[in-house]
């Protein structure tokens, strides 16, 4: 009755061809934020430094230092001992009798003080000793921190200063403690004593 009508003509798609393609995008596993050495990827809902705890670790580890020589130890303390003396000159030429301290004996007894105090400033402060600073070496504690008064100076001149006035027990401290140093690890016995080290700086 009404013969089929023939529609408009369109351009059909060649075989195999699909209209609807994939969206593009950045491939699997791609993160915009800056991945850590070892391939560690970065959370970034995570609380700071908890993606990636051996990467921080690494990052804040500090190089080790190479301990001071026994050598250059002992020239130390000779060059220590040698400031105390040469603070002392003074009063070797000082002609007050006997008991009574002169001018000379004065000016003698203010350097040492002068001495001691900006020793024991330095090695609180910086962990060297004028010898030490001369000799490029450092006095730090065990696990690498920096010493303080109470380590640097207390642990390591006080205590034994006080042992070594002792009779008897402060004769045989006093020929132990520089005989220690021998050791693998190069520590006196005041080192042990203070949970300190000497390093080469």
């Amino acid at each position: 009755p009404y013969p089929p009508q023939a529609g408009p003509a369109y351009p059909q798609p060649p075989s195999g061809h699909n209209p609807y393609p994939p969206p593009s995008g950045p491939p699997p596993g791609y993160s915009p934020y800056p991945q850590p050495p070892g391939g560690v990827p970065h959370n970034p809902y995570l609380a700071p430094n908890a993606s990636a705890p051996q990467w921080g670790a690494a990052m804040h580890q500090q190089p080790q230092l190479p301990l001071a020589g026994r050598g250059t130890r002992f020239l130390g303390a000779v060059l220590d001992m040698l400031i105390y003396v040469l603070a002392m000159v003074p009063a070797s030429f000082d002609t007050s009798p006997p008991g009574e301290s002169g001018v000379l004996g004065s000016i003698a007894a203010v350097l040492l003080l002068m001495t001691v105090a900006v020793q024991w400033y330095l090695i609180s402060t910086t962990g060297q000793s004028i010898a030490k600073k001369l000799l490029k070496m450092k006095i730090v504690k065990v696990d690498g921190q920096d010493v303080n008064f109470v380590s640097g100076v207390v642990m390591r001149s006080w205590v034994p200063g006080f042992i070594s006035a002792i009779p008897l027990v402060g004769m045989l401290f006093w020929l132990i403690d520089p005989l220690v140093i021998f050791g693998e690890e190069r520590r006196c016995v005041h080192d042990v004593m203070a949970g300190t080290k000497v390093i080469s700086v």
